[in-house]
């Protein structure tokens, strides 16, 4: 450990030395991309980042700086690169960049009603940009879409995959994405909960988790959230590195459904009585994906994790949404293959082993319920027959879904569409999806 250390002083003073010869350049003319990944777990790892953003100061103002100071995301490292970044670019930090507010703050936050303190708080990045929050077994973490039917394609990640867009870093300089990496960069717009005010007391952190569980839409992706129709069966269209065994290609690819393990293990769980809004969307798996069978470990996982909420969700205030991932013309020419009535069957089978055990929420009051999956008879029938068969598929996608609907509401079905009552608008992702 003392030899890394020592050797990566070696390297910091050869990057004093070459600070040194840059503090010759005039004023507002060079932009600098800084990337050193230093291992968060080391324990001289602050020490190095310092060292690592200090030569920065002798540099005349920067016309553009973007600092990774560790491949995976870190906050105290991250913290480092923002002021290290402002600190090149002789930019004053604005106040809400802050990462510890001043106690007087903080009295005078506390010393508000809780319905001001709520109003407050939603003035802060704890509401997403359009109220929507997403988290993938890809990600396994939060993040946001910008939605808007005048948005382009770069505009649309304005929140969310900032290294994909024009706007961003030339590819050349590497990824500086705050969300992926502990970077700063005044390019990368990414949206992230802002986790210190989650850390300030216990009476601001109880009032900012309220306000991030209650205020937002939470989209749960099964499997991906880019390219949300990708299956693991076909990794050359997915963002995986490394190809699955070919006999494990088409097993369910986890232990527990994706929302299982949102709802153990991410969600605090005081926090889940919170939530006001789930949509929960699954990719097109093939029927030989889908977990199977009542004595299925992911099917038991999921009916004990169903059974587990009932007394911690706030199911009168809590709307759910099924959904599945259509199949549409930007998608792998594997998945526009015919599939038997025999797979159909099996995989509609699925969709309610999957439904079945939410009639527990609908049971104890759950306030909505709405559920949207693919007619699979358009798969059945030949493409080319898919248009004049059009009326007979949509009556069938209507009866389809509202079976799905009267399983977790019951009686209750009839309801919720009376006086005139609609489903809530479709979410970023399907919208993006079909516009596609």
């Amino acid at each position: 450990m003392h030899d890394e250390f020592a050797t990566a002083q070696n390297l910091l003073a050869k990057w004093r030395l070459a600070a040194a010869c840059l503090s010759h350049i005039p004023a507002g003319r060079l932009e600098l991309a800084l990337v050193c990944d230093i291992d968060p777990h080391h324990e001289r790892a602050r020490e190095v980042a310092s060292l690592v953003t200090a030569p920065l100061r002798i540099i005349p103002q920067l016309r553009d700086c973007r600092i990774r100071l560790c491949k995976l995301p870190d906050a105290g490292l991250q913290q480092i690169a923002q002021d290290g970044v402002f600190q090149a670019r002789r930019i004053a930090p604005p106040p809400y960049y802050s990462p510890k507010p001043s106690a007087r703050t903080q009295a005078t936050l506390v010393g508000l009603p809780r319905e001001l303190r709520l109003r407050v708080l939603e003035y802060t990045d704890l509401i997403a940009p359009d109220r929507e929050v997403t988290w993938s077994r890809q990600d396994k973490a939060y993040l946001t879409a910008a939605r808007g039917d005048d948005l382009d394609r770069d505009n649309v990640r304005v929140f969310y995959h900032c290294w994909t867009s024009s706007s961003s870093s030339p590819s050349y300089l590497g990824c500086f994405c705050r969300r992926r990496h502990a970077a700063f960069s005044l390019a990368c717009k990414c949206w992230a909960p802002p986790s210190p005010l989650f850390l300030v007391c216990r009476i601001l952190c109880e009032d900012a988790q309220f306000t991030f569980f209650s205020r937002n839409r939470f989209i749960i992706h099964d499997y991906k959230t880019s390219r949300t129709w990708a299956l693991p069966c076909f990794p050359e269209y997915s963002d995986e590195e490394v190809e699955p065994p070919e006999d494990s290609r088409y097993e369910y690819p986890g232990t527990r459904f994706a929302a299982s393990q949102f709802f153990r293990e991410v969600v605090p769980t005081h926090c889940l009585a919170h939530l006001r809004f789930l949509e929960l969307v699954f990719p097109p798996y093939l029927a030989q994906t889908w977990p199977r069978g009542d004595d299925h470990p992911v099917l038991q996982d999921w009916q004990a994790t169903i059974g587990w909420l009932l007394d911690k969700v706030n199911a009168p205030a809590l709307t759910l949404r099924l959904a599945g991932v259509e199949v549409h013309y930007g998608s792998p020419p594997e998945y526009h293959n015919r599939i038997s009535k025999s797979d159909a069957i099996d995989i509609a089978t699925a969709h309610m082993d999957l439904t079945r055990p939410l009639r527990a929420l609908g049971d104890i009051g759950l306030a909505r319920f709405f559920a949207y999956f693919p007619c699979l008879w358009e798969l059945v029938l030949a493409r080319h027959q898919h248009y004049e068969w059009r009326p007979q598929l949509e009556a069938k996608q209507r009866q389809f879904k509202a079976s799905f609907e009267r399983v977790v509401l019951g009686d209750r079905y009839e309801t919720q569409y009376a006086n005139g009552r609609e489903e809530p608008e479709p979410s970023f992702w399907a919208k993006a999806h079909q516009r596609i």
